[in-house]
């Protein structure tokens, strides 16, 4: 009985298949994680936005209202 070597290209090629099925699932779930982070950050920036935004309109509010009252005090 001798090694065939049909057989061990075939089973050469069903690891090679079993590997790289493995290694598309590996970098299939990285790149969702990687989605998913990046997306937080994108929340987290235009939170930050419309903190600043809020802020400035607010600021804004007190500034006109300040004004306002010192044009009625003269």
């Amino acid at each position: 009985m001798g090694i065939n070597i049909g057989d061990l290209v075939y089973q050469l090629i069903m690891f090679i298949l079993l590997l790289g099925m493995i290694f598309a699932v590996y970098f299939i779930v990285r790149s969702l994680l990687a989605r998913s982070n990046k997306s937080n950050s994108i929340e987290q920036k235009l939170d930050r936005v419309i903190e600043l935004l809020e802020k400035d309109k607010r600021e804004s509010f007190l500034f006109i209202l300040f004004s306002f009252f010192c044009f009625l005090v003269r």
